[in-house]
């Protein structure tokens, strides 16, 4: 199965996430299991005002989303912080360079990590911040 990239399909791909999250959005469903979308590379689709809904209002409609990001510069370019991340029940953080992100990565772990434990990180180790559980650095699966 061949799978859209977005710099090859960019309206495409724009089109499909909104189309998808405004389906899931329209009316409350009462699912017991929320439905997940990943939105990988979230900065390639630009700003998509669907998305910004689905991060603040989602879960009272059985969405769940998951973007990711190169850094918080890209995500803060195109979508508020406080909506994208204080709503987000899990915050990853992986080979992380930048000295803005990794200060970032440090205050969301409740400073029990310095933004230098941040970007020291072992090779395949990953931040993990689950809501309301202690930070945890986890192994990655294969890079």
């Amino acid at each position: 199965m061949s799978r859209f990239r977005p710099k090859t399909y960019p309206q495409v791909c724009r089109l499909l996430t909104t189309f998808a999250l405004d389906t899931m959005m329209r009316t409350l469903t009462g699912r017991k299991r929320p439905v997940m979308f990943i939105l990988d590379e979230l900065a390639q689709l630009k700003h998509l005002p669907i998305v910004e809904r689905a991060f603040t209002l989602g879960a009272g409609f059985g969405v769940q989303v998951w973007a990711v990001f190169q850094s918080v510069e890209q995500a803060r370019k195109l979508y508020p912080l406080d909506s994208l991340y204080g709503s987000a029940g899990f915050r990853g953080f992986f080979k992380v360079e930048d000295p803005e992100t990794c200060d970032f990565a440090s205050k969301c772990a409740s400073g029990v990590l310095t933004p230098a434990d941040v970007r020291h990180l072992p090779e395949l180790g990953m931040l993990a911040l689950l809501y309301s559980a202690n930070p945890h650095i986890v192994k990655r699966l294969g890079a």
